[in-house]
C-alpha cells in the first residue's frame, strides 16, 4: 500500500504485503490521519498514516466501504457470503445490518483470498463465450466484476441514507436505505 502527493513527491510504502494477503478498498476515515481498507475476506482494517500502526475495525467479509465524515461509522457492503449492507462502528466493530441488496456480486476472484494471477484471467477468459483480445483485455471483466453487479454504498450528503447499486432486478439499478 503506497502514499504519493498529487505532485508526484514523498512516494512511500505504507505497509508492503505479498500476493498471500488480498488488500483492497482504501480509503480515509473522516478527517483524521487513519486509512481504512479490507483484507479480503477476512477482516476491516485502520491505519495511521503516521505511525504505520494497523488494527482490525472488524473481523468479517466486509467488501467496499465508505466511512462518514467523522470517522465513527463505517458503511459497507458483503459478499461469500453476502450478509448485506451494514453500518460498523469503528471504535466498538459493532455493526448493523441495513439490508439486503440482492446484487449478483459476480467476479470469480472475490471466491478467493488473494489477488488474481495471470492463470485466473485465463481461466476465466476460457469460460468467457466473448473473443478477448489478450488475458488483460476481456469485453467484461468477469474476474473483479463486473463493477455494476457490485453495491458500492456511498452515504447521501446528510449521512441519513446509503446508495447502493443492484443489479437483482436484472438490470443495474440504485437504490436507497435510511442509516439512522
Amino acid at each position: 500500500m503506497w502514499m504519493i502527493r498529487r505532485d508526484g513527491s514523498e512516494n512511500a510504502c505504507l505497509y508492503e504485503h505479498d500476493n498471500q494477503e488480498f488488500i483492497v478498498h482504501e480509503t480515509f476515515l473522516g478527517p483524521g490521519e487513519d486509512l481504512i481498507y479490507t483484507v479480503w475476506p477476512y477482516a476491516l482494517k485502520r491505519m495511521n498514516i503516521a505511525t504505520r500502526e494497523a488494527a482490525i475495525v472488524a473481523a468479517f467479509n466486509a467488501w467496499h466501504i465508505a466511512s462518514d465524515r467523522l470517522g465513527k461509522k463505517i458503511l459497507c457492503d458483503t459478499n461469500h457470503p453476502d450478509t448485506g449492507l451494514h453500518l460498523v462502528d469503528v471504535c466498538t466493530g459493532e455493526r448493523r445490518t441495513l439490508c439486503l441488496p440482492g446484487s449478483s456480486n459476480r467476479g470469480s476472484q472475490w471466491e478467493k483470498d488473494r489477488y488474481a494471477l495471470k492463470e485466473d484471467w485465463e481461466v476465466q477468459a476460457r469460460k468467457d463465450r466473448e473473443q478477448n483480445l489478450s488475458w488483460m483485455e476481456m469485453k467484461v471483466d468477469t474476474v473483479y466484476g463486473p463493477q455494476w453487479t457490485h453495491p458500492h454504498p456511498s452515504f447521501s450528503p446528510d449521512e441519513r441514507w446509503a446508495v447502493y447499486t443492484s443489479d437483482a432486478s436484472g438490470h443495474p439499478q440504485v437504490y436507497a436505505v435510511e442509516t439512522v
